[in-house]
């Protein structure tokens, strides 16, 4: 959902409850609402809040705004924190979402509870085997133009609950989804919604109700044209697609197609019209979880889903995590591809009529992958990841497309246990 008020960008971070500001490239002022900013030019440093001080528009830079962590019985666990979506508003009305664990509630083992199941190739992996670390529950964190603050969310039940993506309208009607565990230790899908006062959880759809299903992304035209995606597990343990629309009234699954006959799964969905939406992700050639994955790009035209063809860059592995679109003939989708000298972010195009590969600039890393996109002009996209993607530590990093090229961006330095950018959103001038 896109908002043409003012020019802001934030990136969440995975690990530590972390966010970052970009300065406009074409800001005169940093007086903002987008709290503290870094001057870096011409070798200078030192912040600005709220103060009309000049931001040279030859070298923005990147700059960490601090946020709240969970606390449990007065402890704050900085390992266990993670944002995975974030939302723009306004300047001073931004949302992240993610989840935290609670060490104080463990659930007790039962040798007949289900395991629940989640894709390989989720970006949120934190499903542990009952009994051995706590609980999750959702995370939810919003900024005023001034900070960041915890804001109280609901959970579903008392088994683990994980907010995977946000997406804002307004000020009073912003969606939040994920999965929960429910008492059968069954994944099922997890939607809430903010009104300007409070959180509150709101009835979601799930195939089958011995099924495990999840959502991991949403995006908005209209406040009565909300969509999520994600995909659930048939009765043979077989991947699907998962789509949901929201018409203002209730949820429903919208029926969406699969590539193969093994696992499909859905990890990112962006909404250019009510007749314009894509969704991409995978789907496994051959066993799901150790055989090879493509790309997979779903279109909906108003009436249906239809499985859009997609390039392999690489020998190996193609899976797509983030989309966004400048124009219905200028998207891009970004992800992982893997040869065999390593993994390596993937950037597609689309410019109207197929899809086509874009070289991305090197990292230096064999271990690379890109989880998310914002398309703001057919000169101004940025993608983000992390490099190190299979080790710990990880290291984040930020690309930005001009028109001519991708570019790797400079960001803080960070303390690298702290992982990769994860999510992504911006406001347009």
């Amino acid at each position: 959902m896109k908002a043409f008020i003012s020019s802001l960008v934030v990136v969440v971070l995975a690990g530590v409850a972390a966010l970052f500001l970009f300065p406009p490239l074409h800001t005169t002022s940093a007086q903002s609402a987008s709290g503290p900013v870094s001057d870096q030019g011409a070798g200078k440093s030192g912040s600005a809040q709220g103060a009309a001080t000049s931001v040279p528009t030859c070298a923005p830079s990147w700059v960490v705004v601090t946020s709240p962590n969970a606390v449990i019985n007065g402890d704050q666990y900085y390992a266990t924190n993670q944002l995975t979506g974030v939302s723009v508003v306004s300047p001073d009305d931004v949302w992240a979402v993610g989840y935290y664990n609670d060490p104080s509630v463990t659930q007790p083992g039962s040798s007949n509870k289900h395991v629940p199941r989640n894709s390989p190739n989720d970006k949120v992996q934190i499903i542990e085997p009952e009994g051995s670390g706590g609980t999750y529950r959702t995370l939810v964190e919003h900024y005023d133009g001034t900070g960041w603050t915890m804001v109280p969310s609901p959970n579903n039940g008392d088994d683990d609950n994980l907010l995977a993506a946000v997406v804002g309208i307004a000020n009073d009607d912003v969606w939040a989804v994920g999965s929960y565990i429910n008492g059968f230790g069954i994944a099922q899908t997890l939607t809430m919604h903010w009104d300007g006062e409070a959180w509150s959880l709101v009835d979601s759809p799930n195939v089958g109700p011995l099924l495990d299903n999840r959502l991991t992304a949403i995006d908005a035209a209209a406040t009565g044209d909300v969509w999520a995606v994600g995909y659930y597990y048939n009765e043979a343990a077989i991947g699907q697609t998962l789509t949901m629309h929201w018409d203002g009234e209730s949820w429903s699954i919208v029926d969406s197609p699969n590539e193969g006959e093994r696992d499909n799964n859905l990890f990112a969905v962006t909404v250019i019209a009510t007749n314009d939406v894509w969704a991409v992700g995978a789907y496994a050639e051959s066993n799901g979880y150790a055989g090879v994955f493509k790309s997979l790009a779903l279109h909906w035209n108003g009436v249906a889903w239809t499985v859009q063809d997609t390039p392999s860059v690489g020998s190996f592995t193609n899976i797509l995590y983030g989309i966004d679109a400048a124009a219905p003939d200028d998207i891009w989708a970004v992800g992982v591809f893997s040869g065999s000298s390593g993994s390596r972010g993937l950037l597609l195009h689309w410019d109207g009529t197929a899809w086509t590969p874009v070289l991305g600039p090197s990292t230096g890393s064999t271990t690379e992958v890109l989880f998310a996109v914002k398309a703001t002009a057919s000169d101004d996209a940025w993608a983000v990841g992390q490099i190190g993607a299979y080790s710990n530590p990880a290291s984040p990093v930020v690309i930005h497309w001009d028109g001519t090229e991708w570019r790797k961006a400079r960001t803080p330095n960070l303390n690298q246990n702290e992982g990769g950018y994860i999510g992504y959103t911006a406001l347009l001038s």
